[in-house]
């Protein structure tokens, strides 16, 4: 059951990079068994998540938007303040130059990088997830779109 597998995934010890490469792949098949299965369609939207939830599974796949889409907006915003290289000069960039950057710029480069990968898994779990549910409006929004 793909449902019980995203509860899984969100709950195991995996590392973020497995957690956000099993989230992609599972949420991928979904996007295809929505759009192309009526039986898992209407699973989707009145079946209850796995192991006694009172949560649809259309409402889980809400939530999990929501937070992934949250996580992503912060990491932006934090983004946009923690790397700024401080008292650059022209000559830093000029190609010409023998300098080297320093190790303490690309400490602050490898962080900002890290940062945005993170950025960049948050918003891709939004992004598919957000394809699931726009399938469930688009498939009966006069039903499901209460």
């Amino acid at each position: 059951n793909l449902f019980r597998l995203l509860v899984t995934i969100e709950n195991s010890s995996f590392s973020n990079e497995d957690k956000f490469d099993a989230l992609a792949l599972t949420l991928n098949l979904l996007i295809n068994l929505v759009q192309n299965t009526k039986y898992i369609y209407k699973h989707l939207m009145e079946t209850n998540m796995p192991d006694g939830s009172t949560v649809k599974i259309y409402e889980y796949l809400a939530k999990l938007f929501c937070e992934q889409e949250s996580s992503a907006a912060k990491a932006e915003s934090h983004e946009e303040n923690d790397w700024m290289m401080e008292d650059v000069d022209d000559n830093d960039f000029d190609e010409e130059s023998d300098k080297k950057p320093t190790n303490e710029n690309g400490a602050n480069f490898n962080r900002a990088l890290q940062k945005a990968a993170g950025h960049m898994e948050n918003t891709f779990v939004a992004a598919f997830t957000g394809v699931i549910l726009a399938v469930i409006l688009l498939r009966d929004h006069t039903k499901y779109a209460s």
